[in-house]
């Protein structure tokens, strides 16, 4: 289990996880949540204080990097 997946909002303002996330339309913290949630039985609990931040999260799942897009985002973090 993910605690503070997005560390504390610092990975949602990551530079790199940005410009990645142009390809699929997504946020930095989207790609963050992605990247956790690739592999199987991992499970991130973003807080989400408004319905915004719901609706980011949400944005995470339903959707994969590829493997190489995996290990880029790794060396991002």
């Amino acid at each position: 289990m993910a605690y503070t997946p997005l560390e504390k909002g610092n990975l949602a303002k990551n530079r790199c996880l940005s410009e990645m996330g142009i390809k699929y339309g997504k946020t930095a913290a989207q790609i963050a949540l992605n990247w956790l949630i690739w592999k199987e039985n991992v499970v991130a609990i973003p807080k989400a204080t408004n319905k915004d931040h719901i609706k980011e999260n949400f944005g995470a799942m339903g959707w994969r990097l590829s493997e190489e897009e995996y290990e880029a985002a790794l060396r991002c973090i």
